[in-house]
């Protein structure tokens, strides 16, 4: 196990792995990912952000159990806990920041969870939760077999100009879960 953590790879990815507190009091101050205090420090495709490190590591054969990535994910499996149990049932009432909400809902839960699952924290119950979320939302909208998914241009003004033809079906995401498989979904379906 000793090399493992020698492994100059290793070293790398596990110090861009950064506890959340870190990387949010790096956005409020306008520094590093996530500028402004959103939570592009989760999503995004740079070799900081939470999508990219967590699943590397897991590449790189890191697993839940061990102390030095235990200690990291920590904070992150407490922020996906008291995620979970964050009432979203009013998340449609502000029309002007409904899909931010939406999107801080999907990061928060979806992308958390599903990099946990990939780093083998499966079996914890907010990571369950999610998936188990995640399923139940999906296949609420499959077992249907409508898939046209995208919204009359026009009709509603919520959404950003440039998406004109390709705005979702509302009642796909009302509640705050979008109703459709994302790549985390299936790495996280696939652990």
């Amino acid at each position: 196990m000793t090399e493992l953590f020698e492994n100059d790879a290793v070293r790398q990815w596990l110090a861009n792995l950064k506890m959340y507190d870190t990387l949010y009091a790096e956005a409020q101050q306008g520094l590093g990912l996530g500028a402004g205090g959103n939570s592009s420090f989760l999503h995004g495709s740079t070799d900081m952000n939470f999508e990219v490190v967590l699943p590397k590591l897991a590449q790189l054969g890191l697993r839940s159990g061990l102390a030095e990535l235990d200690q990291k994910t920590l904070p992150w499996l407490d922020l996906l806990k008291a995620e979970v149990k964050r009432d979203i049932d009013n998340l449609s009432r502000d029309k002007e920041r409904f899909l931010s909400a939406v999107y801080y809902h999907y990061d928060y839960r979806l992308i958390i969870a599903s990099s946990l699952a990939l780093a083998g924290y499966i079996n914890h119950v907010a990571v369950q939760q999610v998936l188990h979320d995640r399923i139940e939302a999906i296949y609420s909208v499959v077992q249907h077999g409508n898939f046209n998914i995208y919204e009359e241009p026009g009709k509603f003004s919520v959404h950003p100009k440039e998406w004109t033809n390709q705005q979702l079906k509302w009642e796909l995401y009302l509640d705050g879960n979008i109703k459709l498989p994302f790549v985390h979904d299936i790495f996280a379906f696939s652990s």
